[in-house]
């Protein structure tokens, strides 16, 4: 706080006073600067939605014991945008709190700094410093699941299948280094896929469980907190049948559906089918099929198919 010191200059002749002179000297209080500790640095995923860290700030202090009363706030800013959905912000009991963007992903630097009631609007280069500190947050990927091939597998399954996408396992995508990943299960619907082999970052194989019809496929790492899984909806269809002809509400455009479905399977000799599973959304009618190596092709007079003119 604030001091104010009396000098008394006294000037005698003999033993009178003939002179006396006040100086009073007032030490004005300065604010000193407030500090916190935090981690170098943290993991999420993207995507996550709301993350809180409790205590990711601590050794929070707005200075000396005179200057305890004094509040404390901090202002947090990310140095590449796009990241967040919510910016990070620490609260004033350490608390960091986020909100990761979906599809946003890699090393971002985040730039926080504290203030205390007590300081300026305008600091010097030292009291920046003093104040401020940087930490980064990697964003891992989900995996994404482009595409299954064969597609098509019996009922019995039995069939080794390849996957094929993205963030399966690699540095950027699992934070460290190895020959070969693993930590991951391959989910066929409910089931898990057998003998699971890692190839790349983009490229796994798995050995598919029996099933009935359409089912999505996971791809899901096991990391802890860090855990994250991504899939492909009716990425592996097991069928014993597959029709094709013309619609009937159309005199000319073609369907193909694939059966049995998962539910309302039907029976061997007359199993249920579903046009949304397999539906091209064709031109014609279909006039022949025929499955090779898990593909189908189909053949017909067609102008367009999936809404792709035909060659």
């Amino acid at each position: 706080g604030s001091e104010v010191i009396r000098v008394v200059l006294s000037l005698r002749n003999g033993g009178v006073q003939v002179r006396e002179h006040v100086l009073e000297v007032i030490v004005a209080a300065v604010n000193d600067m407030p500090s916190f500790t935090i981690p170098d640095s943290l993991a999420v995923v993207e995507g996550i939605g709301l993350s809180t860290i409790p205590a990711f700030a601590t050794s929070i202090s707005p200075g000396p014991p005179n200057e305890a009363s004094q509040g404390v706030s901090f202002t947090l800013t990310s140095l590449t945008a796009g990241f967040f959905l919510s910016d990070p912000e620490i609260a004033s009991d350490g608390e960091l709190s986020f909100r990761t963007s979906l599809g946003m992903h890699g090393l971002v630097t985040v730039v926080a700094r504290i203030h205390d009631s007590g300081m300026d609007a305008i600091l010097d280069t030292t009291q920046l410093e003093a104040t401020t500190s940087y930490f980064t947050i990697r964003v891992f990927p989900l995996p994404v699941v482009s595409s299954i091939s064969p597609r098509l597998v019996p009922t019995a399954g039995r069939v080794t299948v390849t996957l094929r996408g993205q963030y399966f396992g690699s540095y950027y995508s699992r934070g460290y280094f190895a020959a070969s990943y693993g930590d991951f299960a391959i989910y066929i619907g409910g089931d898990k896929c057998l003998n699971n082999a890692f190839l790349s970052d983009g490229e796994v194989t798995c050995e598919v469980p029996s099933g009935i019809g359409p089912s999505a496929v996971s791809f899901n790492v096991s990391d802890g907190a860090l855990s994250r899984a991504g899939s492909l909806d009716a990425g592996i269809i097991h069928s014993l049948v597959i029709y094709g002809g013309v619609s009937a509400d159309s005199e000319t455009a073609g369907f193909i559906a694939v059966g049995p479905r998962r539910v309302a399977a039907g029976t061997l000799e007359s199993p249920s089918a579903s046009l949304s599973d397999a539906n091209l959304a064709l031109s014609r009618g279909v006039l022949a099929l025929a499955t090779l190596a898990g593909r189908l092709f189909v053949a017909g007079n067609f102008l367009t198919a999936a809404g792709v003119k035909a060659g």
